[in-house]
């Protein structure tokens, strides 16, 4: 994994992330509804969805509040792969950008995997920055992960960001959901939304939603 990918578990707190006054926000979703011509490609029978209802969950556990974006394994099993790619991004003239987002995303025994790819040249070619192929949630049914990437490795007019699940086998996962990504240049006095009601409501639901299931 990059040295400069981290993630933070998150506690239903408010979160800076130390933006600077100059910095400007390039791209920014809380699917509250969508706001963003996003790309989906999907080959299988999973697909992202822009609302949970439609990937047929009812709670956001990333600790962001409303929808997120999402995408549901254990609503349709099968071998699958599906990429929500952002539009071209034009980072190029800046010093530094950065990309948070929120994320919630339980793996079932390895089989399945969540990668974070970046591309420079409008999606010609990719580049892997992290890769999850385990649990990645909040303790105790606490809300997900707050993701923090440096994108100042990957400044370019063409700049582009996919979130790809996949599994090429058995494919009878979980689920994976992502809320306020935010892409900002300059360094960063932005601050992520706080959770809200609904996103704290998913902290004492969580651990009664995510019960293991048995094959």
């Amino acid at each position: 994994m990059s040295s400069a990918v981290r993630s933070v578990l998150l506690a239903g707190t408010l979160i800076s992330l130390g933006f600077s006054a100059s910095a400007g926000v390039i791209l920014t979703d809380s699917f509250d509804p969508v706001s963003v011509p996003w790309t989906v490609e999907s080959a299988g029978a999973v697909t992202w969805m822009y609302d949970l209802a439609s990937c047929g969950l009812s709670t956001n556990l990333t600790g962001g509040a409303g929808n997120a974006v999402c995408a549901n394994s254990d609503a349709s099993p099968g071998a699958f792969s599906t990429a929500l790619i952002s539009p071209v991004l034009d980072l190029s003239g800046v010093s530094e950008a950065s990309l948070s987002y929120r994320a919630y995303y339980a793996n079932y025994a390895g089989d399945d995997t969540l990668d974070l790819d970046i591309s420079t040249d409008g999606g010609s070619t990719w580049s892997n920055v992290l890769r999850w192929n385990e649990d990645h949630q909040g303790v105790d049914g606490s809300p997900g992960e707050l993701v923090l990437v440096d994108l100042t490795p990957y400044l370019s007019s063409q700049t582009r960001l996919r979130w790809n699940y996949y599994d090429p086998s058995d494919a009878w996962d979980w689920y994976v959901q992502l809320d306020d990504i935010l892409v900002t240049t300059g360094g960063a006095d932005a601050e992520v939304p706080e959770p809200g009601a609904f996103g704290l409501l998913a902290a004492g639901l969580g651990a009664l939603l995510l019960g293991r299931k048995t094959r």
